[in-house]
C-alpha cells in the first residue's frame, strides 16, 4: 500500500509551429475579406480552446474505442450530443453533461502578432478545369512559421486513473510528427502545424495551491513549477502503453513541383502563372524590381494580376518570396485524376451535379471528397524550397484579331510569371475504415501513383493560362514508409 498522495492535474506545455499558413473562423468587423481570422475581445489573434479540443478529440477517435473514456472527455458520441441538443431546444430534461476531463487553454501567437496575408481562393469546374463563375472569394491567413502556445490540463482527480492522461499524449504524439490539422481548409493547404517542445508536468494534491494561480499567466504559473521534475520520454512511453489503440492505415510523404529546368532538352518555355489577392500587390512591387526580371529593363512594371507571395512569420524582415497554394494543386489534380480514370473506363462523378453524387461511391470521392464527406487526402501548400530562386518574367501579351491575325488594339495585356523555381508540398492520407475500395491501402496508392506518373510526364498543368503555355510544371512524388498499425 502506497502513501503517495492522490493525483491531481496532469498539465502539457508545448508550441505550436504553423508548417502552411492558418486560418481559423472569426466573427467579420471590417469586411475587407470573406473569412477573417478569429480574434478575442481584445483583438488578439486566438485559435480557441474548443478549437483545439475538437481536432484532438476527433483525432483520439481514430486512435481507440474505449467509448467510456472518450464519454468523459467529449460528452459521448457525436450521435448523442445531437439527441442532447435536440433535447435542449425542445425544453426537455436530460442527464447533466459531466465536464470534460480535458481542458485546453486558448492559444495566442508567440512573440506578437505576425504580419496578415490575404489568399484569393476559386472554385474550378470538374468538367472544363476552369474557374467557376460567382466562386471568387478571399481569405484571411497567418503565415508559415508563427508559434502558438499550446497548453492543456488532464484531470486526474476525478478520474482517479491515469487512462485519459495516456490517451492526451498518444494523440499529442501524432501532432508531434506534424500530423497536425487546425483550423479551415486543412485538405487545401492551410492549418499544417506541429507540436514541439512539449513539457509534461504530473501534480498531485500536494500541489493544488500551485494550480491555478490567478496571480498569475497559465504560461508563467506552469513555470513557476519548475521544481516539478517533467516526465521524462522513458516515463512517458509508459503511461501511453495503457491505451489499447486501434489499426490505422496512413499514407505520406512529399513532392517537388519543377518551375522550368526540369529538362534542358525540352523544347519551349515553362513557367508558372499563378494569381494572387490584390492586397498583395505592394508585396510583390518590394520584390520585382527591373534588375531581377528575366527581361532586359522595362520602363514601368504594371503586370495586370499579381502572383501569389508570402513572407514566413519566422523570417519576417526577409524578402517575399512566391508560393503554390494547396487548393492550386488540389483543384487541378482531382480534375487530372477524373479525366485519367473516365479515359480508361471508370465511372467518376462530378461533384458539382447532385444527381452524379448519388449511388455508389467513386474512388475520387473517397480520395477528395464530397459536400457530403470528408476528403481522404490532405495537401499541403508548397513553399519554395531553401536555397532555390524562383526568377519571374514579365510578359507583354495581346489577343489577336481572327479575321486579320493582327493585334486587336484594346486586348493588350501584361501578365508576370515564374520562368524557374522548385517547390515543396506534402500530402497526408488517412485511409477511412468504410472504404469501398477492395484493398484501400494499395487502391489509394494506386490513384496517387497515376498522379505521380502524370505529374512525371509534365501532364498535371497549374495555374493560369494553361491553354497559352504556362503551368506545365513537372512533378515528383516520395512515399514515407508506410504506416500500418495493428493496434495495441
Amino acid at each position: 500500500m502506497t502513501n503517495d498522495p492522490p493525483l491531481y492535474k496532469t498539465l502539457i506545455m508545448g508550441e505550436l509551429v504553423q508548417i502552411t499558413a492558418f486560418s481559423i473562423g472569426g466573427n467579420n468587423p471590417h469586411g475587407r475579406v470573406d473569412a477573417p481570422v478569429a480574434r478575442n475581445g481584445g483583438g488578439d489573434l486566438t485559435i480557441r480552446g474548443t478549437g483545439l479540443a475538437g481536432a484532438l478529440i476527433a483525432l483520439a477517435r481514430k486512435l481507440t474505442s474505449d467509448e467510456k473514456l472518450l464519454r468523459r472527455i467529449s460528452f459521448g458520441p457525436p450521435s448523442e450530443q445531437s439527441e442532447r441538443r435536440d433535447a435542449l431546444r425542445k425544453g426537455r430534461e436530460m442527464e447533466r453533461l459531466p465536464e470534460s476531463l480535458w481542458r485546453f487553454h486558448n492559444a495566442h501567437p508567440i512573440g506578437g502578432e505576425p504580419a496578415l496575408e490575404v489568399r484569393s481562393g476559386v472554385g474550378i469546374r470538374q468538367d472544363t478545369g476552369a474557374a467557376a463563375t460567382g466562386l471568387k472569394f478571399e481569405t484571411e491567413t497567418v503565415p508559415a512559421g508563427t508559434r502558438w502556445r499550446f497548453l492543456m490540463e488532464v484531470d486526474d482527480y476525478r478520474e482517479g486513473r491515469t487512462n485519459a492522461r495516456a490517451l492526451a499524449l498518444c494523440t499529442l504524439r501524432e501532432w508531434e510528427e506534424g500530423h497536425c490539422f487546425l483550423g479551415r481548409d486543412v485538405a487545401r493547404g492551410l492549418g499544417w502545424m506541429g507540436l514541439r517542445d512539449v513539457q509534461v508536468r504530473v501534480l498531485s494534491t500536494e500541489h493544488r495551491g500551485d494550480w491555478p494561480n490567478a496571480y498569475k499567466t497559465p504560461e508563467a504559473a506552469f513555470n513557476a513549477l519548475s521544481h516539478i521534475e517533467p516526465l521524462s520520454d522513458e516515463k512517458r512511453r509508459e503511461c501511453e502503453s495503457a491505451i489499447s489503440l486501434l489499426p490505422r492505415q496512413v499514407l505520406s510523404g512529399r513532392g517537388t513541383i519543377q518551375v522550368g529546368g526540369a529538362d534542358d532538352d525540352a523544347w519551349g518555355l515553362d513557367t508558372l502563372s499563378l494569381g494572387g489577392s490584390e492586397s498583395v500587390r505592394p508585396m510583390q512591387e518590394k520584390v520585382v524590381t527591373k534588375a531581377s526580371l528575366s527581361l532586359p529593363p522595362i520602363e514601368k512594371l504594371e503586370p495586370d494580376s499579381v502572383l501569389a507571395w508570402t513572407r514566413p512569420a519566422s523570417a519576417p524582415d526577409s524578402a517575399a518570396r512566391p508560393f503554390i497554394p494547396g487548393s492550386s494543386l488540389r483543384g487541378p489534380l482531382r480534375h487530372a485524376l477524373s479525366w485519367w480514370l473516365r479515359r480508361n473506363g471508370a465511372v467518376v462523378a462530378d461533384p458539382n451535379r447532385a444527381r452524379d453524387r448519388e449511388g455508389e461511391k467513386d474512388p475520387v470521392a473517397e480520395l477528395f471528397g464530397t459536400v457530403e464527406r470528408s476528403a481522404a487526402l490532405l495537401l499541403s501548400d508548397a513553399m519554395l524550397e531553401e536555397g532555390e530562386d524562383a526568377k519571374p518574367l514579365f510578359m507583354e501579351q495581346h489577343a489577336e484579331d481572327e479575321f486579320s491575325a493582327g493585334a486587336c488594339g484594346p486586348m493588350k495585356f501584361n501578365r508576370l510569371c515564374l520562368s524557374s523555381g522548385r517547390f515543396g508540398f506534402r500530402f497526408f492520407v488517412e485511409i477511412p475504415p468504410e472504404s469501398s475500395i477492395p484493398d484501400p491501402l494499395a487502391g489509394y496508392r494506386k490513384l496517387l501513383e497515376d498522379l505521380a506518373e502524370l505529374g512525371d510526364a509534365c501532364q498535371l498543368p497549374i495555374g493560369g493560362g494553361q491553354w497559352r503555355g504556362h503551368g506545365w510544371v513537372q512533378w515528383h512524388w516520395e512515399w514515407d514508409k508506410p504506416r500500418h498499425s495493428e493496434g495495441r
